[in-house]
């Protein structure tokens, strides 16, 4: 299959991070500099229970607002994979701006951002069209989200030489998130090497401190105990929220079948933290799956 050369522009530069490189970078080095890897590293090997030898993260949970309001719960998370490095990225968020039915991979050939380029791996991308006729592509989606474009720059950072393979949910059943499990899993035997999967999320919307502490307590207890029916199904009775939630779930079937099914809750804040207004906040995570 012939691919045209495209690149998809960012949208959000200047709004959600900086548009200079150097002011940008200085922010992210800054948010991950603030962080004591060797404390959060003692969490994970006291609620794992599994020797650091056997731990190559192969999930994280990142937020995606404005840097101001979360790019510090965004840092903790990839503090966690800093080190490792990773052959592709798989990043799975939600269509904010554009409807459509299905998932769908973005096959720009590259994004940009204010560090850079970084290239779209189209092999693994071409693989997950190909398993089923509901993983499409909506480039309209893709050029007008912000949720994969805030993590880029971490990426690029941190992960030079990865590729990308960007993924939005456009409905969020569960049997969607079932199918992409499918597809991923297939497509990674099939192809080998490292990957390390993104799932950006934010929590709860525009609660009062209270409404939303009790709103993501409930989400993140069904995360920690793995329990992915009962996290759908409480989203559905409204009893818990996340913009992404499909991709949620996704990452916890990719964590049991692929991995140790072990998860760790790094951080967690909400808006008011920031805006001193607990009137109506937004709640963001950072975790890691393993």
């Amino acid at each position: 299959m012939s691919q045209n050369r495209t690149k998809r522009v960012p949208i959000v530069s200047g709004l959600f991070y900086p548009d200079n490189p150097d002011e940008l970078s200085n922010i992210i080095d800054k948010y991950l500099n603030n962080i004591d890897k060797n404390d959060i590293w003692n969490k994970i090997i006291e609620q794992t229970s599994l020797n650091i030898k056997e731990l190559k993260p192969l999930v994280i949970i990142a937020p995606h607002a404005g840097y101001m309001f979360s790019g510090k719960i965004q840092a903790y998370s990839y503090s966690v994979v800093s080190e490792y490095k990773y052959d592709s990225i798989i990043i799975i968020g939600i269509a904010h701006q554009r409807q459509f039915k299905g998932i769908s991979v973005n096959m720009d050939s590259e994004y940009e951002t204010p560090l850079g380029t970084v290239k779209v791996n189209f092999e693994f991308a071409n693989e997950l069209r190909n398993f089923d006729k509901k993983i499409i592509t909506v480039e309209e989606a893709h050029l007008q989200e912000h949720s994969i474009e805030v993590q880029l720059p971490y990426i690029q950072k941190l992960f030079p030489s990865s590729t990308i393979v960007p993924i939005l949910f456009g409905e969020q059943y569960y049997e969607y998130s079932e199918l992409l499990y499918n597809a991923l899993n297939s497509t990674v035997k099939k192809l080998k090497g490292s990957y390390l999967f993104i799932i950006t999320t934010d929590l709860s919307h525009y609660h009062n401190y209270l409404d939303a502490k009790n709103l993501d307590e409930t989400f993140i207890s069904d995360l920690k105990e793995m329990k992915e029916k009962r996290l759908y199904t409480h989203v559905k009775e409204k009893k818990c929220e996340a913009c992404c939630y499909a991709g949620v779930i996704t990452g916890m079937m990719i964590s049991k079948n692929m991995g140790k099914g072990r998860v760790v809750i790094i951080e967690y804040a909400d808006s008011g933290k920031i805006t001193g207004d607990r009137r109506r906040v937004v709640g963001y995570l950072s975790a890691v799956l393993f």
